[in-house]
């Protein structure tokens, strides 16, 4: 079996507000926590562009993870830091078997596209274009592999002006995202059934409503059964039930490397948490996932060390960080990492690690 691209470290720099931060020693779990507008989001963002070895779409896709659609050019600029397009986005990486590098830059140049038609003329304001290169360096060979994409704003629209095809990247890490402003993929719902694994993810949906009795699809629509006289609609359940089957119906399938779950608490009453934790961590174990989950919410960090101090999820103790987003007198983020003992320390005595 091939080794999981999980990543070990991570460096930011220049994205969103996020000027120069460093995550060191990543484990199986890790917590990024923080108060509101601190980057914590941000850094799921870079997970999620640099696993995607640079399409040309991905700084337009990562905008849409806020429910952001991008129109123009001003839209771009909301990835770099301070809004200044001309602050380099770059973000680094090491996994077991490579280090990957993605830089994002943005440009005013004349743009041609690959039949010589002008998409864009070079001017002054708001970034035309914007290009990510990922280089992948791995640890064996030594020889970089470069990975490019480009895209324009013109008239109005947001164009592909170069992007390999997405079968020559053969470094794309598989990561998926639980956000705010996404519904539940039919698809991936649709490929448990098919995969005969339904009972697996009612099991995990149990975790957050034991009333679920089963699940169904019809057309674009999936079903849960409540035990009521007619089957309800996922999207009219509560937004914890529709996030838990977003995040294990991936895991499940075995699709995914990394899961990205933003505020990893939302929609859950705490009495959830610590169960759908648990069975995420021993999914993650059965699946070789790596999770990374943002909260700045109390009570959800006691749940999490309630939950590691069971005997049966105290393995993945030692393989849990968290990372405190805080800003230093200058104003800038800082990441402070804790390991499990400190973070159990630090919460037990009610001490602030958020």
């Amino acid at each position: 079996m091939t080794e999981p691209s999980r990543l070990d470290n991570l460096t930011v720099r220049g994205l969103r507000g996020l000027r120069n931060i460093e995550l060191e020693r990543l484990g199986r779990l890790n917590l990024i926590v923080g108060k509101n507008d601190v980057g914590k989001t941000s850094v799921l963002e870079a997970i999620f562009l640099l696993a995607s070895l640079g399409g040309s779409r991905m700084p337009v896709a990562v905008q849409s993870l806020r429910g952001h659609k991008v129109v123009d050019s001003q839209d771009m600029s909301l990835l770099f830091h301070g809004l200044d397009v001309g602050n380099r986005i770059e973000i680094a990486a090491s996994t077991p078997r490579e280090t990957r590098v993605m830089t994002i830059s943005a440009s005013h140049p004349d743009v041609i596209n690959q039949k010589g038609q002008r998409l864009s003329r070079g001017t002054c304001g708001p970034p035309r274009v914007v290009r990510c290169t990922t280089t992948l360096t791995p640890h064996d060979t030594g020889k970089p592999r470069v990975y490019s994409g480009t895209v324009a704003a013109t008239g109005g629209e947001i164009k592909t002006v170069d992007d390999p095809d997405v079968g020559t990247r053969m470094g794309t890490i598989p990561a998926g995202v639980v956000a705010s402003f996404q519904s539940y993929s039919r698809k991936a719902i649709s490929d448990v059934f098919v995969a005969k694994r339904t009972d697996v993810l009612i099991d995990c949906m149990r975790t957050v409503n034991p009333r679920v009795e089963g699940l169904g699809l019809n057309e674009d629509v999936a079903y849960v059964d409540l035990g009521l006289d007619r089957m309800v609609p996922l999207d009219m359940c509560g937004s914890g039930l529709v996030r838990t089957v977003q995040a294990f119906s991936a895991c499940i399938l075995g699709q995914v490397q990394i899961l990205l779950i933003d505020e990893i608490g939302s929609g859950l009453h705490y009495t959830a948490i610590g169960s759908v934790l648990e069975a995420l961590l021993k999914m993650s174990e059965q699946h070789n996932v790596q999770i990374v989950a943002t909260t700045h919410n109390r009570e959800v960090l006691e749940n999490i060390q309630q939950t590691l101090d069971r005997e049966d999820c105290r393995r993945f103790q030692s393989d849990t960080e968290t990372y405190a987003l805080e800003r230093n007198k200058d104003g800038e983020v800082c990441a402070y990492r804790y390991d499990y003992d400190q973070f159990q320390h630090a919460v037990s005595r009610g001490i602030e690690v958020r």
